[in-house]
């Protein structure tokens, strides 16, 4: 599979249906914490393969959470889409 199939197809729809189902009180944050551990892992294993198509940069952006602070689930999500491209 191509690695940008591997992410739009399994890893995104993944985090899609977790998402779903902690908007539904069926999951909770460690769960989410799971999920979101388990994309950085495929990530990391999809971000040295070639790209079908370059992907343009969107710029440059800072993200960070406050001194100390161990509930960062919503930076590293985004941090993962913004290095998967989308």
């Amino acid at each position: 599979m191509a690695p940008g199939d591997v992410l739009n197809g399994a890893l995104l729809a993944g985090m899609d249906e977790v998402g779903l189902d902690f908007k539904a009180g069926d999951l909770y944050v460690p769960e989410m914490i799971v999920a979101a551990r388990a994309m950085q892992a495929g990530m990391d294993v999809l971000r040295p393969l070639p790209t079908d198509s370059e992907i343009a940069s969107s710029g440059k952006y800072v993200l960070g959470t406050m001194k100390d602070d161990l509930q960062d689930i919503g930076k590293n999500l985004v941090k993962m889409m913004l290095v998967g491209g989308l």
